[in-house]
């Protein structure tokens, strides 16, 4: 250690001496004392006794129990610097925030660099531990907070003044490992993404009512951004094109599947009464489908454009069409009876929900429905946009009244139209017909032939007060709607009551909630950008948080029911999940966001554990694909250094695969042996005489 060096500029690491810094003292921390503990520390330090050192800086006040007053700063400072040159990260970290609060300078200075230093280091160390876990879930999280400890770096960094060569240089390699690191994470998610669109492509219809479920919510912001100012518009309009352009790209996707549909891919389809000529049929009605699609893309098109010139009532006018487009496809489309009722449930429900309020008129809840102050749907809508990762900074320009205002009756009106004249036009199936069909046929569970009956003399009434109540809302009459409008709910309702009602099984039911979750955690970081609107819409988040922990907990009580171990297991996490909700919607109720995220991550990780134990069998399936997996990919080995010792004899200037993965390999390894040689640290610890 250098104890008589001038100080110049930052240091990395510095060890102060007692001696130098004995005139900071106050009167309540005995000088002898405070000399003894430097002293002590700093033959520790130079013995490279880092962790005893660092023990040392702090005995004074950890045996004196008689006193309340804290560690000196001084203190504070060196046991950091032990700390970190014994890479516990996390101690250091304590103690320099502390410091950098109560130190003067130029010890603050110091304090803050170290700190931001600290960041780094622990960005870095859990940024390459992410590599070696198993699971994107667990990564997600590894570099999620890698990329948190960048982002203090570089706050704690960019806190210095003046702002030296050394401290820009180190701003710009955590920039760059943040990059990194969010490409890591966008990389991830992206492989997730496609995986779940290719699982969604084996229920085509379940993947278009989701998109034409996207399309109206694009539709609906693009309404209540009319009245955004021009500045924010232009934001909000370029993260509405965003996510438009994403839509485009899944339907897209589905097109291609759709209009390339051959017969013998027919498998992965609902299965027809009559193979052979059925399925002919139906790879002809699925390429109509796709090509149907074709030409809702260009509306999608055309509402991108619409948002670019900023020009929202046209690129709502476009999304409209895209829904059109969409409606039509369906239709080509083998389709479950229920799939169509549920949605048309939704959309009726939602638009006489918002006929009522803007007609001032009090709702009128069902027996099994307790009042509410909004919609439950334009409470997931607005949560929807909250926790939508490209949507979410909408949320500081629009309040989850503007969503629910903004929502276009008549335009939403003609889904119920649409989804009423298919129930009453479906061929239901009778119990031994097969339960799904073509155009104009609506699968099913089998059922008599007066429950079927029934169910047609109900969407027929349906669809009659649908239409009559679209003719009202066009011509602008919300109130002379609503008769029509309750007669439709009241139709569709008897309808799902008739069908038979398959409960879902334990772990479909996780993986929605844990989905909900996710949601509510990414609209929590939403709320920090909202500058009007935020008390409500953290009212909406404590109550989806609650009804998330109230249905955790019933989980978790069937499963205890269960004389399966995997079921009992996963109900204790089940109950620690309903519990951690709950936490959370305290939390969000008393406006502490840390404790929210907190809390949610914590019920999103118990979930995902009783799913995986329940999915038990499941794992066990996957681990033998694994071992399948593992064993070809060493044949592919063995043959790839056959191939190898070939292309060395007669090609040697190509790479063969293995070479090539070995090649990117060494090379993202070097990258990253540079990044972190290249931040700035100290090679030795200085200490200042001026101080």
């Amino acid at each position: 250690m250098k104890r008589d060096g001038s100080h110049s500029g930052r240091v990395g690491m510095l060890l102060i001496a007692g001696t130098i810094l004995l005139s900071w003292l106050t009167a309540a921390v005995a000088q002898s004392d405070h000399k003894a503990a430097l002293a002590e520390g700093g033959r520790l330090f130079d013995e490279g006794k880092y962790a005893d050192a660092a023990s040392a800086y702090e005995a004074d006040r950890q045996d004196d129990k008689q006193t309340d007053e804290p560690i000196p700063a001084v203190l504070r400072y060196n046991a950091g610097v032990s700390y970190l040159r014994d890479g516990k990260w996390d101690e250091a970290i304590e103690r320099f925030e502390d410091a950098s609060v109560r130190a003067q300078e130029p010890l603050r200075d110091a304090a803050i660099y170290n700190l931001a230093y600290a960041r780094f280091e622990k960005g870095h160390q859990l940024a390459e531990g992410a590599a070696e876990q198993d699971g994107d879930d667990a990564k997600l999280k590894t570099l999620a907070e890698a990329a948190a400890n960048y982002r203090g770096a570089i706050d704690f960094f960019r806190q210095l003044r003046p702002r030296d060569e050394q401290v820009t240089h180190n701003i710009g390699v955590a920039k760059t490992a943040l990059r990194v690191v969010l490409d890591r994470i966008a990389q991830i998610e992206e492989q997730r993404r496609k995986q779940a669109d290719e699982d969604a492509l084996k229920a085509p219809a379940k993947l278009l009512f989701e998109l034409m479920g996207n399309e109206r919510l694009h539709r609906v912001l693009s309404r209540a951004l009319r009245e955004v100012p021009e500045r924010s518009a232009r934001i909000a309009a370029r993260r509405l094109q965003r996510s438009q352009a994403r839509l485009r790209g899944r339907t897209d996707m589905l097109a291609r599947y759709l209009a390339e549909f051959e017969a013998q891919a027919a498998a992965t389809a609902p299965a027809t009464s009559q193979p052979g000529a059925a399925d002919e049929q139906q790879v002809e009605r699925y390429r109509a489908a796709g090509e149907r699609l074709r030409q809702t893309i260009e509306a999608q098109h055309g509402a991108e454009a619409a948002l670019d010139e900023l020009d929202f009532a046209s690129a709502g006018d476009s999304q409209t069409a895209s829904i059109r487009g969409m409606r039509d496809a369906l239709q080509l489309l083998p389709l479950e009876l229920g799939m169509v009722l549920n949605d048309a449930l939704a959309v009726t429900g939602e638009n006489l929900a918002r006929s009522e309020e803007k007609a001032g008129v009090k709702p009128q809840p069902r027996s099994d429905q307790a009042p509410t102050s909004q919609p439950a749907s334009d409470v997931r809508r607005f949560l929807d946009v909250l926790g939508d990762k490209v949507l979410g900074k909408l949320g500081s320009m629009l309040t989850p009244a503007d969503v629910a205002g903004a929502a276009p009756l008549a335009e939403a009106q003609e889904d119920v139209v649409w989804a009423t004249r298919l129930l009453a036009a479906a061929e239901i199936s009778v119990p031994d017909s097969p339960q799904q069909g073509t155009t104009d046929e609506v699968g099913s569970p089998g059922m008599d032939a007066e429950t079927i009956e029934q169910i047609h003399a109900l969407a027929e009434t349906a669809a009659q007060a649908a239409q009559n109540a679209h003719t009202q809302l066009a011509d602008g009459h919300v109130a002379a709607s609503l008769d029509d409008q309750r007669a439709t709910l009241e139709a569709l309702e008897k309808i799902a009551e008739l069908l038979p009602k398959p409960p879902k099984s334990p772990a479909e039911r996780l993986r929605q909630l844990i989905e909900r979750e996710r949601v509510v955690r990414q609209a929590i970081d939403g709320l920090a950008e909202m500058d009007d609107g935020q008390d409500e819409a953290l009212a909406m988040l404590a109550d989806s948080q609650n009804e998330d922990a109230a249905e955790a907990a019933d989980m978790a009580g069937q499963l205890s029911n269960s004389q399966d171990e995997n079921h009992q297991a996963a109900a204790g996490k089940t109950r620690e999940g309903a519990q951690s909700a709950s936490t959370s919607s305290e939390a969000l109720g008393q406006q502490r966001l840390e404790a929210a995220r907190r809390n949610t991550d914590q019920a999103i990780e118990r979930l995902t554990e009783a799913l995986a134990l329940l999915s038990g069998q499941q794992q066990n399936d996957q681990q033998q694909q694994q071992d399948q997996k593992q064993n070809q990919q060493k044949d592919s080995s063995q043959q790839d250094q056959k191939d190898e010792q070939q292309d060395q004899s007669d090609q040697g200037y190509r790479l063969t695969p293995r070479q090539a993965r070995l090649r990117m390999d060494e090379m993202d390894q070097k990258r990253r042996e540079e990044e972190k040689a290249i931040l700035q640290a100290p090679s030795s610890v200085t200490v200042s005489k001026d101080w």
